[in-house]
């Protein structure tokens, strides 16, 4: 039996080395927008608000700044909008759909959002010193307070659990893995549901 002569194999990368400049740029753009789409929430991505495949991602690049000895704090919130069934009951999914883009609206500032599901948020605000400004619930409550009222109609409140991490403890639980999200958010959900029964 005759060895079968094989040519030298090429990858995808040096197809697209072979491509004109002005295509390569394309494919690199067209590649760049995919792996941000993959971050962000399907609804609310074009707030910045990541879905929880780019949150983990987030939380990754946190643990490596650090061990880089750049941060001091990490301040998790975990918000759940008041109400929601009867919001969206009342007045239709549209209406619910853009109480949820208003609330995008007003946490996209944040550091790190990430909507968790349904009407649940996220949102790590990241103190690097002393000096910081820090930002704290009563804050994020102040400026979500604003958006009571959409389109005349009622928008619900959010509630808001609140865990404050020191860098070592974030670190912890980042190195020992497994449902890091789960456990992050596990002491601020919680409390969440603490300020929820007091409604």
């Amino acid at each position: 039996m005759e060895e079968e002569k094989v040519g030298p194999v090429l990858g995808v990368e040096d197809y697209l080395n072979m491509l004109p400049e002005d295509g390569q740029e394309m494919i690199s753009a067209e590649l760049e927008r995919l792996r941000r789409l993959v971050r962000l929430d399907p609804m609310l991505g074009e707030h910045g608000i990541l879905n929880r495949e780019g949150f983990k991602q987030e939380v990754q690049k946190i643990a490596e700044v650090i061990k880089r000895g750049k941060l001091k704090q990490v301040v998790l919130l975990l918000g759940d909008v008041n109400r929601f069934k009867q919001v969206n009951d009342t007045f239709g999914h549209p209406h619910g759909d853009g109480v949820l883009h208003k609330i995008s609206e007003v946490l996209k500032d944040y550091d790190v959002v990430v909507r968790l599901g349904g009407d649940e948020f996220g949102v790590l605000l990241l103190v690097y010193s002393d000096r910081d400004g820090f930002v704290d619930e009563e804050d994020v409550k102040k400026r979500l307070e604003r958006i009571k009222v959409l389109e005349g109609k009622e928008a619900g409140t959010v509630s808001f659990g609140v865990k404050l991490f020191t860098a070592k403890e974030f670190l912890e639980i980042v190195d020992e893995g497994g449902d890091v999200v789960g456990k992050l958010f596990k002491d601020a959900d919680e409390r969440m549901y603490e300020e929820k029964r007091e409604i």
